[in-house]
Formats: C-alpha cells, structure tokens, sequence
C-alpha cells in the first residue's frame, strides 16, 4: 500500500460512528485491541505519530468497517505528485 498513510483519528472517529468498540472491533478486524490503539494513536498526545500498518491489515479494518480505505487513509505526498 505504497503511497498511503493511516490516519489514525479519522479511523478512530469512524469506528465510533459505526457504534465499535475498540476491543470488539479489533477481534473483528483481526488485530489485536493494543495494535489497533497503536494504529489510532495516541489520544492524550495527537501530534504524535500513528504505527502503520502493512496493507493486509489496512484491508482488514476497511472491510470490517465497510468502508473504502480512502476514509481513513491519506494519500503521501509522493502519490499525490504522481496523480498530478
């Protein structure tokens, strides 16, 4: 998944919009829940950075959210010089 960062917030909100728990919706996205809270990042510290992670597991949280990676996933900079 070259080219793409999680954005750990924006998947944070969407798990909540659609009503998941953290614990609950790791074991249904097939990670662990303190891999997932890496992944969302840090809550008392938003500047600091997210753990990426591989594209499987991207694919994972998007399908058990239903919902396109481009929700919570942004594209670096080198993908967007590349689409210009």
């Amino acid at each position: 998944m070259d080219g793409y960062l999680v954005n750990g917030r924006k998947l944070r909100a969407l798990r909540e919009r659609h009503g998941h728990r953290q614990a609950p919706f790791a074991r249904l996205a097939g990670v662990s829940r303190s891999y997932l809270k890496d992944v969302e990042g840090p809550v008392n510290n938003p500047d600091a950075p997210n753990l990426q992670p591989s594209a499987v597991v991207v694919y994972r949280i998007a399908s058990a959210l239903g919902v396109d990676i481009t929700e919570f996933c942004e594209p670096t900079d080198d993908t967007k010089a590349g689409a210009a």
